[in-house]
């Protein structure tokens, strides 16, 4: 039996095209992936609370090739379109809070059972313990391990972030007979922690901290790669937290390039001028205190006691002896505070992939060039959005578009 779609992967933009299909036509889908159930890395989203989209997804937010053909992809199935057809379709509710969109369970398992139920109540088909290690196209048909024959097949096999699921980047070597050197951006991890070579930001560790943030790096220092803004998470090895997640993807293609990236951390999120009057007005009322006991209700005392160690100032200065000078200095680190990156967790710790596939070498109806039948959706394509909903609600979209390829290919 020849089956009329194959897709590969069963993760999130794989299962979600199977139901695109299946609501349209009564076709024969198989979904292959190497994990016994489908949907494993999709159990891990948002702490496994599964944050499916967001309400002001834009192609600015992403990381791509081809803003264009993105926004091709975003318009053709966007928010609206996925939370009514899960609604609809799926009988799954939303909950939106600022702006970010989970399912009212609050459970990752919730979307994921959800989905597979469909599929498997619509004739599909979960071909489990599974790894694909060649297709090839012979007498009309594609052929998957010599042993599986499909007239369209999708490739959804995800990037190469948390291997430990199955995503490792094999699709590069699946589509190798179908693509060229020129058709692939090298992978990196993207969302995901920073190293630091800063000896001082140890002493930190644990320190969780609101701010704004800016990427610099590149050809100068004085170039901005990225900006961000929220919880920042000090760690033994460098930082985290979502702000940090959201630059993470510049800064190591940075490092890939040979370039040495800084962030500089606004630790009140104020202007510098804004800081020299706060911590002047600090500095008068309390002069018999320390600095740090002065500024103590603005920052943690042990980011004051690397301040002042940077400033090669005394950690026991008394805030009555801090003149103009002195405040500037210290209110312009707290706006600006440096932080050296020099690596990353990896993809054992990504949250996603940045690079693939260009969306330049497939058509709009993300079909290889020159390879009918042949799609490709979801991580594995050279797209990376910051944190928020917008890497799911990429998988949603491109799926979407590969799934009306594919009905249009087997009319």
């Amino acid at each position: 039996m020849a089956y009329d779609v194959a897709i590969v992967g069963a993760g999130a933009a794989g299962m979600y095209c199977a139901c695109k299909i299946l609501c349209k036509r009564d076709a024969s889908v198989a979904l292959i992936d190497s994990n016994s159930r489908p949907g494993r890395k999709l159990l891990m989203t948002g702490g496994g609370r599964c944050n499916i989209s967001n309400d002001s997804i834009s192609a600015g937010d992403y990381h791509t090739d081809s803003m264009e053909r993105l926004e091709d992809i975003l318009t053709f199935h966007n928010t609206e379109d996925f939370l009514a057809f899960i609604t609809d379709e799926l009988g799954v509710l939303t909950s939106e809070r600022s702006g970010l969109y989970y399912p009212s369970t609050f459970r990752s398992e919730t979307v994921v059972n959800s989905l597979a139920q469909y599929i498997t109540g619509h004739g599909g088909t979960f071909i489990g313990d599974t790894t694909v290690t060649s297709i090839k196209h012979e007498d009309g048909l594609f052929k998957i391990n010599r042993d599986i024959a499909s007239k369209t097949v999708v490739i959804a096999t995800g990037g190469a972030s948390y291997p430990v699921t199955g995503s490792n980047g094999s699709f590069i070597s699946l589509l190798a007979p179908f693509t060229g050197k020129d058709d692939m951006e090298a992978l990196y991890p993207a969302l995901v922690p920073l190293k630091s070579s800063d000896s001082d930001i140890k002493r930190l560790s644990g320190i969780r901290v609101m701010c704004d943030l800016t990427l610099y790096g590149g050809r100068g220092e004085d170039l901005v790669l990225s900006s961000s803004s929220g919880e920042l998470l000090f760690t033994d090895y460098g930082v985290s937290g979502i702000c940090v997640l959201d630059v993470s993807g510049e800064a190591v293609r940075a490092i890939a390039s040979g370039n040495k990236p800084v962030l500089s951390v606004n630790l009140i999120k104020t202007s510098s001028d804004e800081a020299v009057s706060l911590v002047s007005r600090l500095c008068s009322i309390f002069p018999d205190r320390s600095v740090k006991s002065a500024l103590m209700g603005v920052l943690r005392e042990e980011i004051t006691d690397v301040i002042l160690a940077r400033l090669k100032l005394s950690k026991d200065m008394k805030a009555g002896d801090a003149d103009g000078k002195i405040i500037r200095s210290i209110a312009d680190m707290m706006t600006s505070f440096k932080i050296n990156i020099n690596g990353s967790l990896g993809f054992d710790n990504a949250q996603i992939t940045s690079g693939g596939l260009k969306l330049s070498s497939l058509t709009k109806s993300l079909e290889i060039e020159g390879h009918k039948g042949l799609f490709a959706c979801g991580e594995m394509l050279d797209c990376n959005g910051i944190c928020g909903g917008y890497n799911l609600q990429f998988a949603w979209s491109s799926a979407a578009v590969a799934a009306d390829g594919v009905l249009s290919c087997l009319n």
